[in-house]
C-alpha cells in the first residue's frame, strides 16, 4: 500500500507568521514540558501574542503526524516560562520536509512542515514539531545557519529507522 501524507501549515497561518518579519521579538513564552514545550508564544511590539502549537493529525495510514497551528491570543497563563529576546526578526522560514520510506508491504511519501525557523540579528531559533501524541515542540537555538540538518536529524525517528530519501526546503 502507498501512503501520501501531507501535514503542512495552513496558508492563513503562514501569512500570520510572515507579518512578524522586521518586527522586534520581545519575548518567547514557553509552556515547559521537560526537554520540550507544549505551546510556544511569541510577543512582538505589534503582535501582542502569537501561539504556536503542534496539533497532531491522523493520516491515511491511521498514524498521527505533527502539524503546526498558529493563532493570535490576548493573554497567556502564568505557567509559561518567559525568555527575553529583544531582537529584530530578520526572516521567518518554514522547513518543509519531503521524505520517503518503506517496509515490506508499504511505502510512505510525506510532505510535512517540520520546523519554523526564526532568523534573528545574530542567532537562529528553531521550533521543531516533535512526532508525539502530546504535540511537543522542541525549541533549539543555533548561531550557525548551516545546522538545519543537525537540528532535524531525528525528525522521523518515531516512524522509521531507514529513510529512502529526504529533502528539506525553506518555504
Amino acid at each position: 500500500m502507498h501512503f501520501k501524507i501531507k501535514c503542512t501549515i495552513d496558508e492563513e497561518h503562514i501569512n500570520i507568521l510572515n507579518k512578524l518579519k522586521g518586527k522586534k521579538l520581545l519575548n518567547i513564552y514557553v509552556e515547559d514540558a521537560g526537554d520540550f514545550a507544549l505551546h510556544i508564544a511569541l510577543e512582538t511590539e505589534t503582535q501582542k501574542l502569537l501561539l504556536i502549537s503542534n496539533k497532531t493529525i491522523t493520516a491515511s495510514d491511521d498514524d498521527d503526524y505533527p502539524h503546526f497551528v498558529i493563532q493570535k491570543i490576548e493573554t497567556i497563563d502564568n505557567e509559561y516560562t518567559i525568555k527575553k529576546i529583544n531582537k529584530i526578526i530578520n526572516s521567518i522560514s518554514i522547513i518543509r520536509d519531503n521524505s520517503t520510506w518503506h517496509n515490506s508491504d508499504h511505502h510512505w511519501d510525506t510532505t510535512c512542515d517540520a520546523a519554523i525557523k526564526l532568523t534573528l540579528e545574530d542567532e537562529f531559533l528553531y521550533l521543531i514539531a516533535h512526532d508525539s501524541i502530546a504535540g511537543f515542540i522542541k525549541l533549539e537555538n543555533m548561531n550557525d545557519e548551516n545546522k538545519d540538518d543537525l537540528v532535524l536529524k531525528d525528525y522521523w525517528a518515531m516512524k522509521t529507522d531507514n529513510l529512502d530519501s529526504q529533502d528539506w526546503v525553506l518555504v
